[in-house]
C-alpha cells in the first residue's frame, strides 16, 4: 500500500520556530516529526510514502535517507503553487500505484493502528473513510455526523455557531483517510480545491459510501507552540505510544552532559548542542538543537528555540 502526507502547509501558527524549519521536520523527542507517521504506517506494511509538498525537497533529503534504511521508499511530489488538501492529491496522482491508499494531513501526532482502520474500510465497502476523534470543543475541526453503522450523513467543516454545547464532545475530521481510486477522480486537475469543503460534502450528497472509524486513538494537531509541546511532552512521558523506537527518540540528545546539581523533569527534552548549566531546572519544557540554560536559571512549560539562551 502506499500513503500520501499533506506537508504543503507554510508553518505560520509555529513561528518562528518554521523561520528555519520545515513544520514536518520539527523534532519531537529528537526525531524530525514526520518519523512518527511513517513507523506507523509502516507498521502496518504501508513503505511507499510520497510527500505532498510546496517546498523545496532538498531539506527532507536526510529523512529520506533514514527511512530508506528503514525500508521505507520516501518520493516528494511538488506544487509550484498553492493546491489545497484536495488539488495536492490529484497533483501527486502520477506516484499512485494501487488503491485504496492511505492519506493524512502532515502534522497529525497519533498512534492509530492503520491496519485496523484498512480492515474497518474493507468491512464497508467504503469509497471514502474518515478518522473520528472525539471533541469537546469542535470549533477549529470539521465535525461528522454518522449513523449506527458508521455511515458519514453529514459533514460540516470547522463549524462557528453550529449550536454544539461547549461540554458536548463532537466527533471531528482527524485528518487520515483511506481513498479509493473514485475520490481522486473527483478532484479537478490543475486547480486548489479542498477535500474537506468540495469533495467530502459532494461525496456525501451523491449517496457514495462514506464512512467514520472512531479509533480512540492518541491525536493531536501539532500545528500551534502549545500543540507541538504537548506532542513532545506525551512522547517523553509516554502517554502518547509512538511506533518510533525509543533509540530512535532520545528525550536527551546523545552527547549531551548533564551537570548532578540540574534537575530534570520527566516531561524534559533537550536536543542536540545544548548545554544545561549548573543547578539548572528543565519541566515540562523542549530545548531545541543549540539551546542555552544558564547555572540555577529554571525552564518550564517552554519551547527554548534553536541556538537562543536562557539567562536573566
Amino acid at each position: 500500500m502506499q500513503a500520501l502526507i499533506l506537508t504543503g502547509g507554510q508553518g505560520t501558527r509555529l513561528r518562528p520556530l518554521t523561520f528555519n524549519t520545515l513544520k514536518p521536520l520539527l523534532p519531537v523527542c529528537n526525531a524530525p516529526f514526520l518519523r512518527y507517521p511513517m513507523a506507523a504506517l509502516r507498521r502496518a506494511g504501508v513503505r511507499d510514502v510520497v510527500l505532498c509538498s510546496s517546498d523545496d525537497p532538498a531539506p527532507y533529503a536526510g529523512l529520506i535517507r533514514a527511512e530508506k534504511k528503514e525500508g521505507t521508499r520516501v518520493l516528494c511530489s511538488r506544487e509550484t503553487e498553492q493546491l489545497g488538501t484536495g488539488g495536492a492529491l490529484r497533483n501527486a496522482e502520477a506516484f499512485l500505484r494501487s488503491f485504496p491508499f492511505f492519506s493524512m494531513n502532515g502534522d497529525l501526532l497519533t498512534d492509530l493502528d492503520f491496519s485496523k482502520m484498512l480492515k474497518f474500510h474493507k468491512s464497508k465497502r467504503s469509497a471514502l473513510t474518515i478518522s473520528l476523534i472525539p471533541m469537546k470543543d469542535p470549533s477549529r475541526y470539521g465535525v461528522l455526523e454518522t449513523d449506527r453503522d458508521g455511515r458519514v450523513l453529514k459533514f460540516v467543516e470547522k463549524p462557528v455557531g453550529a449550536g454544539l454545547k461547549p461540554a458536548r464532545a463532537a466527533l471531528i475530521n482527524g485528518g487520515i483517510y483511506l481513498m479509493e481510486r473514485e475520490v481522486l477522480k473527483m478532484i479537478p486537475k490543475g486547480r486548489a480545491c479542498s477535500l474537506e469543503r468540495d469533495i467530502f460534502p459532494e461525496m456525501i450528497r451523491l449517496g457514495r459510501p462514506v464512512y467514520g472509524y472512531v479509533s480512540g486513538a492518541y491525536w493531536v494537531d501539532i500545528g500551534t507552540p502549545d500543540k507541538y509541546l504537548q506532542g513532545n511532552l506525551d512522547v517523553a512521558s509516554g502517554r502518547m505510544r509512538p511506533a518510533l523506537p525509543k533509540s530512535a527518540r532520545p528525550k536527551i540528545a546523545k552527547g549531551i552532559r548533564v551537570p548532578k546539581s540540574a534537575r530534570v523533569g520527566r516531561g524534559a527534552v533537550i536536543g542536540k548542542g545544548c548545554v544545561v548549566g549548573e543547578g539548572a531546572i528543565l519541566k515540562d519544557c523542549v530545548l531545541l538543537p543549540g539551546a542555552r540554560v544558564a547555572d540555577g536559571e529554571t525552564v518550564q512549560n517552554s519551547i527554548i528555540d534553536r541556538n537562543c539562551r536562557i539567562d536573566l
